[in-house]
Formats: C-alpha cells, structure tokens, sequence
C-alpha cells in the first residue's frame, strides 16, 4: 500500500492535499504538520525504495521521461523522494481535475476577472501597466526548489520582444531576506515590488507563491499555485494566448488601415513577444 503526494514538487505551500489509496477523499494538511512527514533530506529514491545516485538523477532528469514525486510506503516512517516514470496523458488528465484546486481562493484573482491595480499603486506606477499583458509572481525565498523556478525563467527567457509584457515579482519579505533569496534562486522579473504586505493583503493570497497572468485589458487569463511542469505548460500556453490576442489587434488595425486607403502601406511594426 502507498500514499502518493499529489501534485508532484508543491512541497512549500502553506496548504498541501494528498490521497490515500485506502481512502475516496482527501485529506488537508499546513505546511508544518507537512514538512513533519517529509524526508528533508535531497536523497532520491527509485520506486523500488532503493536509492539513486545523485548524477544518475540529474541525468534522468534531463528529459520528460521522468518525474520526483512524494511517496510514503506501508514500511516508512515519512514520505520520500521518488523517481519515477512519468506517464504524460495520465499526468495532463490529473492536471486537468485537479487545476481549479490549484487556483487562488481569493476572489481578486479570480481567471476570467479584471485585475485591479490600485493595490499596487504604492509600489510602483499603475499607469506604465496600461495596455500592458501583466505576469505577476507572487513569491518569498525558499518557497521552491531552484529548479523549479528556473522552469518559469525558461518561460520569460523565451519571449523575444517582452516590452508588452511587464513582470512583477511581489513578496511580502524585507530586503535583506529577498536579496539572499534571490542570490539562491534568481527570478527575472521587470520591477521587485519588496516588503509588499499591502499587496498581497490587498490580493488576498495567503503569502502563498502563486503565477497570475492577465492580457493588456487586464483580464486574468491564468491563476496558479506552484510551478509544477504542468502548470508552467500552462504559464506558456497563458502567454501565447496573450500573445495571439495582441497579433489579432495588430492586423484588424493594419487591415482598417488597407480599407481606408487605396494605396499600399508600408508593414507596420508589431511589438510581439514569439516564443521561439
């Protein structure tokens, strides 16, 4: 008998919901009653409870053939650390079930709502997000494994033309924890919005690390906790979206124009973030 932790890798979040085979529901538990039955050390496991060295890991890692996930058997004290074979249409049916409990509760980050703005107005100037698509990351140090930011930071990395796209890295930590933080894990960002408990009171996030994504209306068009592989594909497939809205605006404009005038224009410039 095992008790699988699901979602695979949300190890930090205030809030956690695994199943047990033995049992139809699920059971919610904080984050330190958590931590309490969870093996804290970095070894890794295969699924047959033997222990894997540590660049075969990486190793196999590298690819999308295999995941670490959280699994306690009859005979352990806490859960470990698994490596396993990853089954991706089994993983993206999971993900399809389960990704409304991974929105945030709080109605201002609601997907399908207009993000207001005004609780950022203390920290940076609301006016310069007009017409802007918006990434916030909601964020505190040590909320996740490095390499599992780094997978959000491939996302930002790869939009080519990002002047439409403003970044928020928000966190209610003080300076001096989120420059050692940062130095463990960077983040790319547009504007650090430090020692930011107005806003994420004002957001009602709990202080829990969260990716939220609006077009340049400011339509929430992505909310997340985590940043596990499936929700970053979401992040990518959020911002491509944007991203063909923004296309769609440039040519209806271009095509007005080639009504209105019988003569051909020059191409005009579209400031697209493409992902290569």
């Amino acid at each position: 008998m095992k008790t699988t932790l699901a979602f695979s890798l949300l190890l930090s979040i205030s809030s956690i919901t695994f199943a047990q085979t033995t049992t139809s529901g699920t059971v919610t538990m904080n984050g330190a009653e958590l931590n309490k039955m969870i093996d804290q050390s970095k070894d890794v496991y295969d699924e047959e409870g033997n222990k894997v060295d540590s660049l075969k890991v990486v190793n196999m890692l590298e690819g999308k053939e295999y995941r670490i996930v959280l699994k306690k058997r009859d005979s352990d004290s806490q859960f470990r650390k698994i490596i396993e074979k990853r089954d991706l249409k089994k993983e993206a049916e999971t993900y399809d079930l389960i990704k409304i409990s991974l929105r945030p509760a709080s109605p201002r980050l609601k997907v399908g709502s207009i993000l207001d703005l005004d609780p950022l107005a203390k920290k940076t100037n609301i006016d310069a997000l007009k017409k802007k698509s918006i990434l916030m990351i909601f964020w505190y140090p040590n909320c996740f494994d490095t390499g599992d930011y780094n997978k959000v930071n491939d996302v930002i990395r790869s939009v080519k033309n990002p002047e439409n796209l403003e970044i928020l890295l928000i966190t209610h930590e003080t300076v001096n924890k989120v420059v050692e933080g940062l130095k463990q894990t960077p983040i790319f960002y547009t504007k650090l919005l430090i020692d930011a408990s107005s806003i994420t009171e004002a957001y009602q996030t709990n202080n829990m690390p969260l990716l939220i994504v609006t077009d340049r209306n400011h339509t929430i068009n992505f909310a997340s906790m985590g940043c596990s592989d499936d929700v970053v594909h979401g992040l990518k497939q959020a911002i491509l979206e944007v991203d063909k809205q923004l296309i769609n605006r440039y040519l209806s404009v271009y095509n007005r124009f080639l009504i209105v005038y019988s003569f051909p224009l020059p191409r005009l410039p579209m400031p697209l973030y493409l992902f290569g």
